[in-house]
């Protein structure tokens, strides 16, 4: 690691290990309509992150790979644009203030089981191929997690702009 020496070796350690990584701005996207989409990847080989990039830590409750799919999942998006970030246009950062605004279910292991399955198919055909058209599993997760809110098909509308 080049310039280790000013590295607060102590304090770094702590990134080491297997986490949720994701982009601190976060995009806004005008086309088809105004939303914005969260970008979030697993890092399972410890890496040290810039500041670029921020770890989105969770309770132990939570399986990691399903607050991935939780994160990429188009509600959360949604969510993030209405609700977290008032539908701002410019320059919007996911630092720990706003990802604690994230509202996470409080759900047994057996019911982020789904969830976790669908990842691990993305992660297995990204790595397999990184251009691997996923997007058929990741339609499969949006539907679990409006399931899990109990969303309406009209209010599914709404979410994905259809309305």
């Amino acid at each position: 690691m080049k310039n280790r020496e000013f590295l607060k070796w102590e304090n770094a350690k702590q990134f080491l290990t297997p986490k949720i990584i994701a982009q601190v701005l976060v995009a806004h996207i005008e086309k088809p309509v105004p939303h914005l989409k969260i970008t979030a990847c697993y890092d399972d080989e410890g890496i040290i992150i810039v500041n670029t990039l921020t770890s989105l830590e969770i309770n132990e409750q939570i399986d990691k790979k399903f607050w991935l799919g939780y994160l990429n999942c188009r509600f959360m998006s949604w969510y993030a644009y209405n609700f977290i970030y008032a539908r701002a246009i410019r320059t919007m950062h996911l630092y720990d203030f706003y990802a604690q605004q994230i509202p996470i279910p409080n759900i047994p292991l057996s019911k982020q089981q789904p969830i976790i399955t669908l990842v691990n198919q993305i992660l297995s055909a990204k790595i397999k191929n990184p251009s691997a058209d996923t997007l058929e599993l990741e339609r499969q997760i949006d539907a679990l997690v409006y399931e899990l809110y109990g969303l309406t098909e009209e209010e599914i509308k709404v979410v994905e702009g259809r309305q």
